[in-house]
């Protein structure tokens, strides 16, 4: 593969060709050069290569729909998806080395699709067949691809060799194999990156319409918060970033309905934030201080409601709110102002009850 170096005026001829060199490298891979250009390593089917221009490729690289999404793999969290994809694209790598046979590369490349598409121990061929075409739509043709590969690549693991590598477009249940075309290599080279697109693009989409904070309750929510808020390997300013949005998680969610969640909870994970909030420092208004005390040290009871008074108190105080949203007293009052409009019906409710005379009903 070759891109050219300074910039040089290069005269065509009739047929658009240039003068330079043709070679092969270890008298099997070909290579172009011309004069000012520079000359890199080769790379299995060069000729898919139409450009024969690194720079060029490089440039259109990313900006292509096939390959525009996989920069964000190096530079936003990891995710099972994100990790699953770049161990595929190592083996796809592999299955691409000047270093193997093409019975290796087979291998490889058939891992690395196992990789992309999770495919389970069993039936993986039938699983291969519907993935891909799933992925890619029911173009035709392409499941008889499949299944032809992943017949080459079953050879190559049981039998350590495969007769079968090039594509039989013609051939038909019960006959005899039709003329060949390409090599399933290449076919699955394509295929594979296109897959990658297609996975990474559905992530993106998932992603953005936040499916998987959708599978998730408040009530386990606010555990992680308990269990966050508790963690001593922190420090405790830190404990309180690592919730900021896990509490704004709480409450964009606190409207749907959910059977499974816990007034001591509820409580257990404002005290703890009230708690952990008085050991960042004496930046607290006194008033405000003064009720974040009351919520910290509120005694335990069977209903909470002690607790609850508090809370009360500390929502009627209507102080402003710190200017830095994600400061720990910012934080610990957003999660005060959610739980609050869990709990603040049966906070009336039961000091209904707490106030009625013996004998009322």
């Amino acid at each position: 593969m070759t891109a050219t170096g300074p910039k040089t005026e290069l005269k065509q001829d009739e047929w658009h060709r240039v003068s330079g060199y043709y070679g092969r490298y270890n008298f099997r891979h070909p290579f172009w050069v011309v004069k000012g250009s520079r000359l890199y390593p080769p790379v299995p089917n060069i000729g898919l290569n139409h450009s024969q221009d690194l720079v060029y490729d490089l440039r259109r690289c990313f900006a292509s729909p096939r390959y525009h999404l996989l920069p964000t793999l190096l530079s936003k969290p990891e995710s099972a998806t994100a990790e699953r994809v770049l161990r595929a694209l190592g083996w796809f790598n592999r299955a691409n080395t000047l270093h193997g046979d093409d019975d290796s590369a087979m291998l490889n490349l058939s891992v690395a699709f196992e990789t992309l598409l999770a495919l389970p121990r069993d039936t993986k061929t039938d699983r291969f067949v519907d993935a891909v075409s799933l992925l890619l739509g029911r173009v035709e043709r392409l499941d008889i691809w499949a299944k032809q590969f992943y017949g080459a690549r079953s050879d190559v693991a049981h039998e350590g060799k495969t007769q079968r590598f090039h594509f039989a477009p013609q051939k038909e249940k019960g006959q005899d194999e039709g003329a060949l075309y390409q090599s399933h290599l290449i076919y699955g080279r394509q295929i594979f990156q296109l897959c990658v697109g297609a996975v990474l693009f559905g992530a993106s989409l998932s992603k953005d319409a936040g499916i998987a904070d959708k599978f998730v309750t408040n009530e386990e929510r606010l555990q992680s918060i308990c269990k966050t808020l508790n963690d001593e390997s922190l420090p405790v300013a830190d404990r309180f970033g690592a919730i900021t949005d896990t509490v704004t998680l709480v409450d964009n969610f606190r409207f749907i309905g959910e059977t499974g969640l816990h007034i001591n909870t509820l409580i257990g994970a404002v005290q703890g934030a009230a708690k952990k909030l008085l050991l960042c420092g004496d930046t607290l208004d006194p008033a405000v201080k003064d009720q974040v005390e009351g919520l910290a040290s509120a005694p335990q009871s069977h209903d909470f409601y002690e607790a609850l008074s508090a809370l009360r108190n500390l929502q009627d105080l209507r102080a402003a709110m710190p200017s830095d949203p994600q400061s720990p007293e910012a934080i610990t009052r957003r999660l005060a102002d959610v739980v609050w409009n869990y709990t603040y019906m049966h906070y009336y409710w039961l000091r209904e009850q707490r106030n009625k005379k013996p004998g009322q009903e």
